[in-house]
């Protein structure tokens, strides 16, 4: 989706075989990005488990120890959205700009996250609730005392809702990559974008840069 927006962005004629002809590239990045993103991943996750851990182990009349570990999720909630907000920018920018990917692309990605980090949070936090309503509704069908056909079309209207969810946030993700360029008054060059989306390779100075996006 983030390709064929761009390449709609650079009126560039989108079809079946330049988006299968993209896809080994685009993976490939997408690939590196998220190994290089994967120990914050991790840290996030071993972050969450220890605060379960510290849930369980708060004594029930420790008024100080309520306190700190609502503090504490707090935190740690903060941490994880900004974290997968960076990681969803960093995935666009491996996709939309020449020879960014992996670290390159994170190190990016935190340059232009100030001014628009609140408007990505919020942006992750939706995502995550419309994720999570539509996961409760799935189990809720799942433990309904109804016909097997009624629980197959439920089951699969929640899919649907999940697909067009996804759907909106790969959108989000683009929209968010060209507000984060205007806002630091990074242009964006439609002619190297539309040869990198063929893809020409560059050199390592070359970026996308050129007239100025507002958004």
């Amino acid at each position: 989706m983030i390709f064929i927006l761009a390449s709609r962005y650079v009126s560039r004629p989108v079809s079946c075989i330049s988006i299968l002809h993209a896809i080994p590239s685009i993976s490939k990045r997408h690939l590196i990005t998220s190994i290089y993103a994967l120990p914050l991943l991790i840290g996030a996750y071993l972050a969450n488990f220890a605060y379960l851990c510290l849930i369980h182990a708060i004594p029930k009349l420790n008024v100080i120890a309520i306190i700190f570990a609502i503090i504490y999720g707090f935190f740690i909630t903060g941490v994880d959205v900004y974290i997968m907000a960076l990681w969803n920018l960093a995935n666009v920018i491996s996709v939309l700009e020449p020879n960014v990917h992996g670290l390159s692309a994170m190190k990016k990605s935190k340059q232009l996250l100030p001014g628009r980090t609140s408007i990505a949070m919020i942006f992750v936090d939706v995502y995550l609730l419309a994720a999570l309503v539509i996961l409760l509704m799935a189990n809720l069908v799942m433990t309904m005392n109804i016909h097997i056909i009624v629980r197959i079309l439920l089951i699969a209207f929640c899919v649907i809702i999940m697909a067009g969810v996804n759907f909106v946030g790969l959108i989000g993700q683009s929209v968010l990559y060209y507000a984060c360029k205007s806002c630091h008054n990074q242009a964006i060059d439609r002619k190297v974008l539309n040869e990198h989306l063929c893809g020409k390779k560059f050199a390592s100075s070359n970026s996308v840069e050129g007239d100025k996006v507002e958004v």
